[in-house]
């Protein structure tokens, strides 16, 4: 027989009260820049951060710095010589670097002084990167790649300029090679030599944004074929509009400080955590969701340039309320539980239990055995269990799933639900603790003098076998004989 011991009353309510936050949810926040704060235009194309901590953006309109309180701008009247600023960078020595239409530029001070591309002819630079080494990488748009080291600016020997000299992006990698993303493939250079990286069968991809993970693997984003997740033997991962990309066209990719990936798209914005995607449009807070561009600066800021919403600086969680108004089941919310792939489903009091996207809703005419929902529980094999006024229920796949007679716990208010190393479900009732095995048989722990203590309102296991109730009577202690 397990024993039960009873410790001091005070406690229970804080381990009772601590895994429920009901009727919120959580949303997210963005700080927009935009032309009225004096951003020279609202399409930022490019972003970058030079030695003296200052924001630049890249705009249709110009170049713009930002000081954390106002900007300063600079285009065809400050001596740009295109106000098309698609490209910025900071090399070693902390020189900022600017595509301005075919121009190489860098900022002497407040002076922007023009370098000549050798043997160029008119072609747009789409992107600049930059390596501990000191050297500046620049990808165009017709007349592929040059390298700008203590030597000068030249095409790297060994670069295929003939069948690659469409370059969208560049991606400088921790070890000192150099990927180059271009409209027809994905190059890696190293040891002097440039070779193909396959993305698979069929024709070459457009390669549009690269990124390294913290693990050394990389990412390529592409035009309409959706995002690859690879290393140099191949690839490992294909992420497209049918597995939760938002659009198969991904403009840009940023691994921030955490390991986390974010893709930037015209419908909005993707982030790769731990192998969940979620999401960000309007619909999560962000004032304009047409992304071009992503940073993250030195104080981890992270940063995201729009096709005409300006610049916005992710300002991370907010909290709202979500009530019937805004779709909810019921403003009466017992609990919340989260499922495999992460949807929150919402136990709440006589109206069952519904998904917060509202795509699904159980109640007694679905089999749930009672209305008021008090607790719930996701298995380790995707099963969720709900603890009601008259018994449990277990539901799969939005359907509630048939379970033994004893193991309904029927008559009884399950206020609490765990799940042990061995599988077992325990269900703390208004009468004690109840324990339904894998094989649905059922072992009752009754409130007596002895045992856990009535309406056992929450369960923690520190170790196996040993577990601590917060009841009505305070905390019990129940573990092995």
């Amino acid at each position: 027989m397990a024993r039960a011991r009873l410790l001091a009353r005070g406690a229970a309510l804080a381990l009772a009260a601590w895994p429920c936050a009901a009727g919120t949810a959580q949303q997210h926040s963005f700080l927009q820049l935009a032309p009225r704060d004096g951003l020279a235009q609202s399409q930022v194309r490019a972003m970058a951060q030079d030695a003296e901590g200052y924001l630049w953006f890249g705009t249709l309109g110009g170049a713009s710095r930002f000081d954390g309180h106002g900007f300063r701008s600079f285009a065809l009247q400050e001596g740009l010589p295109d106000a098309h600023v698609s490209a910025l960078a900071t090399d070693a020595a902390g020189h900022l670097w600017m595509g301005a239409g075919d121009a190489l530029v860098r900022m002497a001070g407040d002076r922007p002084v023009r370098e000549e591309l050798p043997g160029t002819t008119g072609a747009r630079i789409q992107d600049l990167a930059t390596d501990p080494a000191g050297r500046l990488f620049i990808g165009t748009d017709g007349d592929g790649l040059f390298v700008r080291d203590s030597t000068g600016i030249a095409r790297p020997p060994g670069y295929p300029a003939d069948t690659a000299s469409h370059v969208r992006c560049l991606l400088p990698l921790s070890d000192g090679r150099l990927l180059v993303g271009l409209r027809n493939g994905l190059l890696l250079w190293e040891q002097g030599a440039f070779r193909a990286v396959s993305l698979g069968a069929g024709e070459a991809r457009a390669v549009s944004a690269l990124a390294e993970g913290a693990d050394g693997t990389w990412w390529a984003g592409t035009f309409h074929d959706g995002l690859f997740h690879l290393d140099d033997q191949g690839v490992i991962a294909v992420y497209d509009e049918e597995n939760n990309l938002l659009q198969n066209t991904v403009r840009c990719l940023l691994v921030d400080d955490r390991g986390r990936l974010w893709a930037g798209t015209k419908l909005g914005l993707n982030l790769l955590d731990k192998g969940r995607m979620r999401v960000f449009t309007i619909h999560q807070g962000m004032p304009n969701d047409n992304v071009w561009c992503a940073m993250q600066d030195d104080e981890g800021n992270i940063w995201f340039g729009t096709d005409g919403g300006g610049a916005l600086k992710y300002a991370g969680d907010r909290f709202v309320t979500f009530t019937v108004r805004d779709g909810l089941c019921s403003d009466l919310v017992m609990n919340i539980t989260a499922d495999a792939r992460g949807d929150l489903w919402i136990g709440t009091y006589d109206n069952g239990v519904c998904r917060l996207d509202a795509m699904a809703m159980i109640t007694t005419i679905d089999g749930l055995p009672n209305n008021t929902v008090w607790s719930g529980l996701c298995a380790r094999d995707g099963t969720l269990w709900f603890g009601t006024s008259d018994g449990v229920a277990r539901i799969r796949q939005g359907v509630v799933q048939p379970l033994a007679e004893a193991a309904r716990l029927r008559g009884h208010r399950v206020f609490s639900l765990y799940e042990d190393e061995q599988g077992n479900i325990w269900a703390g009732t208004r009468h004690g603790l109840a324990r339904i095995g894998t094989d649905q048989q059922v072992v009752h722990h009754p409130a007596g003098d002895k045992g856990p203590g009535r309406s056992v309102r929450a369960i923690v296991s520190p170790a196996p076998g040993r577990f601590w109730l917060a009841t009505e009577q305070g905390i019990s202690e129940l573990g092995p004989e």
